[in-house]
C-alpha cells in the first residue's frame, strides 16, 4: 500500500492535540495552585512530579491506541497476507499495556485507562483533580495516536480499528460484556498493583495477560475495548460514535464496582507485627520475677 500523507489530517491531529493540552492544562493549574504552599516551603518537586505523571499516562494510552489499531488494520496497510488474527490483536493489547505499566508505572501508576482511574478515585488512593488530569491526557494520548495513523494512512484503518459491535449483538449485551470485563480487568490491576500484600513481581505481567484474554474473550463480540480511551481515540480521528454508551458506561461502571469490591471485601489489612507488645513483655517480667 502506497504511503500518502493527508496534509489535512495532519493540520487537525496538530490543532486538536493543541487544544486538548490547553484543556488537560485546567486541572494540571488547579493540582499547581493548590500546592503553592508546599512549593513555598521547599517542596519544589511537587510540579515537576505533577507534570511526569500527566505526561506519562498520555505515553502508555498513545502506545495502546496506537498498537491496537495498527494490530488490527495492519491487513489494510501492509496487505492481506499481513491481516491480524484475534490472537494476534490480543496480544499486542496485553504485550504493549505490560511493557507500559513495567516502563511508567513508577511514574503515574500506569492506569491508561479512565476506567482504572476512576476506580482509584472512588476508593480515595487518587484525588479528584488529578484523577480528571489523568483521564484528560489519556484521552490525549488515545486522540494523538489515532489521528497520527489517520494522518498517515487515512481515516480506514482507524475506521476499522475502532471497537465496534457484531451485527447480532444487542447495545445492552455489549455494555454488560465490557462492563464485566473491566470489572475483572481492574481488578486485577487493584490487586496486583496496589495491595501492599500481594506480590509485587509480575503485576504487569498479569494486567497485560488479563487485558488479553478479555480480548480474546469478547473481541469478536463487542471489540473488547474495556477503556473508554481506547474507544475515544479512533472514534474522535474516523468521527464514528456509534454506540458510544457501550464503550463508556460499561467500562466505567465495571471499573468504578470492581474498585468497591476490592476495598469492601477483598483488600487485606497489613499483618500484625508478630512482635511481643510493651504490655507482653511486662508481664512475662511479672511471672518470671
Amino acid at each position: 500500500m502506497r504511503l500518502e500523507i493527508d496534509s489535512q489530517w495532519l493540520i487537525l491531529t496538530i490543532l486538536g492535540l493543541l487544544g486538548a493540552s490547553l484543556l488537560a492544562l485546567v486541572p494540571l493549574l488547579i493540582l499547581m495552585m493548590r500546592t503553592e504552599t508546599a512549593v513555598e516551603e521547599g517542596e519544589t518537586n511537587m510540579l515537576l512530579r505533577t507534570l511526569q505523571a500527566w505526561l506519562a499516562e498520555a505515553l502508555g494510552t498513545f502506545a495502546l491506541v496506537f498498537t491496537g489499531i495498527l494490530a488490527i488494520s495492519g491487513g489494510m496497510i501492509g496487505g492481506p497476507e499481513k491481516a491480524g488474527t484475534l490472537l494476534t490483536v490480543a496480544l499486542a493489547h496485553g504485550l504493549v499495556l505490560a511493557a507500559m505499566v513495567a516502563a511508567l508505572g513508577g511514574i503515574s501508576g500506569g492506569h491508561f485507562n479512565p476506567a482504572v482511574t476512576l476506580g482509584f478515585v472512588l476508593t480515595r488512593r487518587t484525588a479528584p483533580l488529578q484523577g480528571l488530569a489523568y483521564g484528560v491526557a489519556q484521552l490525549v494520548g488515545a486522540a494523538s495516536a489515532a489521528f497520527v495513523l489517520a494522518g498517515l494512512f487515512g481515516r480506514a484503518p482507524v475506521l476499522a480499528g475502532t471497537p465496534a459491535l457484531a451485527p447480532q449483538v444487542t447495545v445492552v449485551s455489549a455494555m454488560v460484556l465490557e462492563g464485566i470485563a473491566t470489572f475483572f480487568l481492574v481488578l486485577v490491576v487493584l490487586v496486583t498493583a496496589v495491595d501492599e500484600q500481594a506480590s509485587k513481581y509480575g503485576a504487569s505481567l498479569a494486567i497485560g495477560c488479563m487485558l488479553a484474554v478479555t480480548i480474546l474473550a469478547i473481541g469478536s463480540i463487542t471489540g473488547g475495548a474495556v477503556n473508554p480511551a481506547r474507544f475515544f481515540g479512533p472514534a474522535l480521528a474516523a468521527n464514528c460514535w456509534r454506540h458510544a454508551l457501550v464503550y463508556v458506561v460499561g467500562p466505567l461502571v465495571g471499573g468504578g464496582v470492581a474498585a468497591l469490591v476490592h476495598q469492601v471485601i477483598l483488600l487485606r489489612k497489613p499483618k500484625e507485627n508478630p512482635t511481643l507488645s510493651a504490655e507482653s513483655v511486662s508481664r512475662l517480667g511479672r511471672r518470671v520475677a
